[in-house]
């Protein structure tokens, strides 16, 4: 089996105005009564400050900016106890956690963090203090910061002797949609709470999480913070990485029986059925309409891809980074199977060419229609709230939607708040 395609060749990348999605600032802010503190040269914080203004948390944001002699030297871990200390004397209110970001500069200086983090936890008595990073140059390594700062985040959590009858649904920024029919197979399972970070609105509340009887992992970029929270907190987990090929959700619903040690009395297959006509539907609506879809969308483009085909669509393309994990098994089944299905990294320098500019198309996510120019766009980053047989539903809803009432790709990205 090829373990890659000639287009994830290395090369310069190109950064569309529909690339992003929530960013670090953003995820850090998950973390209720929290500050952060950016600790970087100053061109390391457009970004970040951006997108605070852009989503309102500009109140909960500071920046201490290095100069060239503080990195030459060497000498500003000291600084950044001074930064805190500043920060502190200026609000109003004294934050319950604050989240310290590093950039690039300190993966190359081996700063020492961990001491760090003792020391001002010891100095500032009453604060819990987390490190995270900003650091793009590990993009491609086993801890990329979108999985890192999740990790960090739930690090904050204390260790505690009470195990409630609760999960934790991690990866996922923001919760599963209030009509899933994993909620009802939980409670039937014995389960009593199915708690989101998000849905925290103190931290006492926050730390609640610390007393789950097991994590659900719904994104790859939870699976390290599931992994810490097993080993700190003795929180065991469970992998169910959101999927819209029914012979997986009907695996997944397996799974969580067989890890929680009970069976549900829930009838699973009338959903299924229902999620079989959603496909039928929409299939019938969209034709032969070309249809393309990117990995800023959704966690797992190439198994959507496949899925999509399986079911009759015509799947034009996909617009992704170079695949891993089961991920290559669906590229490689595209390549075999159906090679008319165009893949393509989207920051490639070639998609400033357009060279696959179709207008007559339905784009899943807002690079795959800016790289397209496509006529009709799903809103739909990061799987955002589906999960089982009614994500699957809620999915071809989206789709049918997309093309009989079009949506404008600007309007979008403005309303989702991305930054380049």
């Amino acid at each position: 089996m090829a373990n890659s395609h000639p287009c994830f060749a290395k090369t310069l990348l190109y950064t569309s105005p529909a690339h992003g999605g929530w960013g670090l600032v953003r995820v850090g802010m998950l973390v209720p009564e929290s500050f952060q503190l950016f600790i970087a040269p100053a061109a390391c914080g457009r970004h970040g400050a951006i997108s605070a203004y852009q989503h309102g948390y500009k109140d909960r944001l500071a920046y201490y900016f290095l100069e060239e002699q503080d990195i030459i030297s060497g000498s500003y871990e000291q600084q950044i106890l001074q930064a805190v200390e500043q920060v502190l004397s200026r609000l109003a209110q004294k934050p319950q956690a604050i989240l310290l970001f590093v950039t690039c500069i300190d993966d190359l200086m081996a700063t020492d963090l961990e001491s760090l983090t003792i020391e001002l936890a010891q100095r500032f008595c009453g604060i819990d203090f987390s490190f995270c990073h900003m650091n793009p140059i590990r993009n491609e390594s086993k801890l990329p910061p979108p999985a890192h700062i999740q990790q960090q985040i739930f690090r904050l959590l204390k260790s505690t002797d009470n195990q409630l009858s609760t999960v934790n649904c991690i990866g996922n920024l923001l919760p599963i949609d209030g009509q899933c029919e994993l909620y009802s197979f939980l409670h039937s399972l014995g389960i009593s709470q199915i708690k989101h970070i998000s849905q925290c609105k103190t931290y006492a509340q926050f730390q609640t999480m610390a007393t789950a009887a097991c994590n659900l992992v719904l994104s790859p970029n939870g699976l390290a913070a599931a992994k810490r929270m097993k080993a700190d907190l003795g929180i065991p987990y469970l992998e169910l990485p959101v999927s819209y090929a029914l012979d997986n959700i009907d695996q997944q619903y397996e799974q969580l029986q067989q890890a929680l040690g009970k069976t549900s009395s829930m009838d699973l297959s009338v959903l299924r059925q229902q999620a079989e006509q959603e496909i039928a539907q929409t299939r019938q609506l969209l034709g032969d309409l070309p249809i393309l879809l990117d990995g800023a969308a959704v966690a797992h483009p190439f198994a959507l891809a496949w899925f999509l085909y399986q079911q009759g669509f015509s799947v034009a393309g996909v617009f992704a980074e170079q695949p891993t994990g089961q991920e290559k098994h669906y590229m490689q089944q595209i390549l075999e199977y159906c090679p008319q299905i165009k893949i393509q990294p989207p920051r490639h320098p070639r998609t400033m060419l357009r060279s696959n500019q179709t207008q007559q198309a339905l784009a899943i996510g807002f690079e795959a229609a800016y790289i397209t120019q496509s006529r009709y766009v799903m809103d739909l980053l990061n799987d955002e709230t589906m999960f089982g047989y009614h994500g699957v539903c809620k999915f071809m809803k989206m789709l049918r939607n997309s093309y009989i009432s079009p949506n404008n790709l600007q309007d979008l990205i403005n309303a989702y708040g991305l930054v380049i």
